[in-house]
């Protein structure tokens, strides 16, 4: 049995095409999975970036309310502080009143 030259050709280009068809799902499935992994670190950043865009605003919100309270103490610690001061003085006045009226 002898082949033709036109067979072997046909023969070769055959396994060429089909040896270029593997090379091309070979690249492809490669390719796919290469996106998908970069898919899947693309969104696991965007998902820890939106946590901890999250906690920096819970510990905003946090620090504020912090701040809003150490406000509201130094507003009651400086009005009792006046307070006393007033008290202060008045026991001071009635001490120097006292001593103006005490015989010497």
């Amino acid at each position: 049995m002898k082949i033709s030259l036109d067979t072997t050709i046909a023969v070769s280009l055959v396994m060429n095409f089909v040896l270029f068809l593997v090379t091309i799902g070979l690249i492809g499935f490669y390719g796919i999975r290469a996106g998908d992994q970069s898919y899947k670190i693309e969104t696991l950043r965007k998902e820890y970036t939106t946590r901890i865009q999250q906690h920096e605003q819970d510990a905003s919100i946090r620090v504020n309310r912090m701040q809003e309270q150490i406000n509201t103490q130094q507003f009651t610690f400086d009005r009792r502080l006046a307070l006393v001061q007033e008290q202060l003085d008045r026991a001071q006045k009635q001490i120097e009143k006292l001593k103006e009226k005490a015989p010497h």
